[in-house]
């Protein structure tokens, strides 16, 4: 099981299906993050294939400073575990908010790290749709940190020119599958096709 490999410690965060827990490899002494989904809330076939794609998502995507590395990816009878480099920076949001304001240099900087990570996975046929502020972790606490992007939960695979595979059909606000403050009003008013064009805004 995960306890074979890693020391989980102390809980770094939580979400609506896992807990991100501090863990240490035993054999390299290295810090790193693990994210427990339990078993018991994947309650239908759609959950089970959506820690699937994300695992296979990130997986699939190059290496980059500006994405999280997962390390690797096991389960047991309680949990699906993603074992993640360790962000010591805190939220991009978090980090807002405490600064105030950023200034037209520092927030193009954050902004261009943004994009790039869209470049990156839109050039590897990948639409992230929950991009936020709440999705973008420093690497430590530095003021120069590394900008990293993390939860590609609600990630999906697409071809450019084709329709993805997930489309949006709801309607009522309990069957949204993005976080809807931060989505292009559209999206909002009524269900469309997931597109890459999304990720902009």
């Amino acid at each position: 099981g995960i306890d074979d490999k890693y020391a989980l410690d102390r809980e770094l965060g939580r979400g609506e299906f896992g807990v991100t827990y501090l863990c240490m490899d035993r054999g390299s002494k290295e810090l790193l993050a693990c994210k427990s989904i339990s078993k018991r809330k994947l309650r239908t076939p759609v959950d089970v294939e959506d820690v699937r794609r994300e695992v296979a998502i990130m997986r699939h995507l190059p290496r980059s400073a500006s994405i999280v590395t997962l390390r690797e990816a096991c389960e047991d009878d309680g949990a699906v575990h993603l074992v993640m480099e360790l962000c010591e920076g805190g939220e991009l949001f978090d980090r807002i908010v405490a600064r105030g304001h950023y200034t037209e240099r520092a927030a193009a900087a954050v902004t261009r790290t943004i994009v790039e990570v869209v470049q990156l996975c839109h050039h590897h046929g990948v639409i992230h749709r929950d991009l936020k502020p709440e999705n973008f972790l420093f690497a430590n606490k530095k003021e120069n940190s590394p900008l990293k992007a993390i939860d590609f939960g609600l990630s999906i695979f697409f071809k450019p020119g084709e329709p993805p595979r997930s489309t949006v059909i709801w309607t009522n606000w309990s069957l949204h599958f993005w976080t809807i403050f931060f989505s292009l009003p559209k999206r909002v008013i009524r269900g469309l096709v997931a597109v890459s064009g999304w990720n902009f805004w």
